[in-house]
């Protein structure tokens, strides 16, 4: 586990404004002893920063084995237990803490017995797992209340054409503008036959949004839904339009036909389609899906704002502008960041307060818990208010 790509804050920026030192957060991770099998007289596991060594000493599995924390097989504590318990050797070794804590977060630990039950050895692990919870849990609430994301990225969003020379992005700084799309045109026509069914609908779902009004189109979902029964369909496993009405005639009763020659050859792809929330599919009835139906090329970009300008004006309406693009800060500005620092310390102090923290698993639930309920201060607000989008 790690901080996600698009976190505000890292866990030792977080840290330091809480006053947290590992020695503060160590929780046990991971068990480890040794069976005593094929006659071995002695066993050791030892933890360095980089390493865990097992040590057999006599018997048939006398020898050294180091694993590597940092290696994709090992990095999580569950994942190194189980390449433990693998070596079948007599070592047993059971994941205390959080299944997904780094490995790497295990605390140096010399050699030390492990032989037999009696020598059970408990090797702690610094709690950062909870903290990147918490880090990514604010960080998703503070693009919440700005409006916006923050973090660099390239975004597909559908727009409300403001009936002016101008359209808000709503994010900055623009780094790209890679396509501005306006309008609407049939895209493919679906129904469903079975005239025996209740009824018949088709769903395009965006699995994401900037805000409640601005869906982004970097990921869609075709939902087909017969009598309150869904089947899902992944609109990026299907490039081209024909490759998506093909799949959607996979499914008994439904049918689909792209509507344009050029669109059938490829010309448009799948994830241009227009977000809709259900439209009646069930034969007499036809469902219509719609894409942006002209590319512009004459606009302008002011980057530093976030604003687009065409001469020709962007006509008004409700998502008929498809704009794909990046933006957002590359770095993230100091105020953002100690804003998120600052509101993450509030979630883990009002945790601790509640007297939740007292295993690593308790502390990571409750962290994001309390990420969803503890609002954001004054101070927050405050360095947060410069980066805030606003409804027009």
């Amino acid at each position: 586990m790690a901080v996600d790509t698009y976190a505000l804050t890292t866990v030792e920026s977080f840290k330091s404004c809480a006053g947290i030192a590992d020695g503060d957060i160590q929780v046990p991770g991971l068990t480890i002893w040794h069976d005593k099998s094929s006659s071995a007289t002695a066993a050791t596991v030892a933890v360095s920063s980089t390493t865990l060594t097992l040590v057999i000493t006599g018997g048939g599995n006398a020898g050294t084995d180091t694993l590597t924390l940092a290696d994709a097989a090992n990095d999580t504590l569950s994942e190194i237990a189980g390449v433990i318990n693998a070596l079948a050797k007599g070592w047993v070794a059971v994941a205390v803490g959080t299944d997904a804590a780094t490995s790497s977060d295990l605390v140096a630990t010399e050699a030390t017995s492990a032989y037999g039950l009696d020598n059970v050895q408990t090797l702690d692990v610094v709690d950062n797992y909870a903290i990147e919870r918490l880090i990514n849990a604010v960080s998703d609430r503070i693009e919440v209340y700005c409006g916006r994301r923050i973090k660099s990225r390239e975004m597909r969003l559908l727009l409300h054409g403001s009936g002016t020379g101008q359209l808000e992005l709503g994010i900055w700084p623009v780094t790209q503008v890679k396509r501005v799309a306006v309008g609407r045109r049939d895209a493919i026509e679906v129904q469903h036959t079975d005239t025996t069914k209740g009824s018949a609908v088709i769903q395009i779902a965006p699995t994401a949004e900037v805000d409640a009004s601005v869906p982004d189109l970097s990921a869609l979902t075709v939902n087909l839904i017969v009598n309150e029964t869904t089947t899902a369909i992944t609109v990026a496993s299907f490039v081209t339009l024909t490759a998506l009405a093909t799949q959607i005639e996979t499914n008994s009763n439904w049918t689909a036909t792209v509507k344009h020659a050029a669109q059938a050859a490829g010309a448009h792809v799948s994830k241009d389609l227009i977000p809709v929330g259900g439209l009646n599919a069930l034969t007499p009835n036809a469902a219509m899906l719609e894409i942006p139906d002209e590319d512009l090329i004459d606009y302008d970009i002011d980057r530093t704002r976030g604003v687009l300008h065409h001469a020709g004006g962007f006509t008004a309406g409700r998502n008929n502008v498809l704009v794909l693009f990046t933006a957002g800060f590359v770095t993230v500005p100091d105020d953002i960041r100690a804003a998120a620092d600052q509101f993450a310390k509030d979630v883990h102090d009002a945790a601790n307060r509640d007297g939740g923290l007292k295993s690593e698993r308790t502390a990571t639930y409750s962290y994001v818990a309390k990420a969803a309920g503890v609002g954001l201060s004054e101070d927050v607000k405050e360095m947060l208010m410069p980066y805030r989008r606003w409804a027009a």
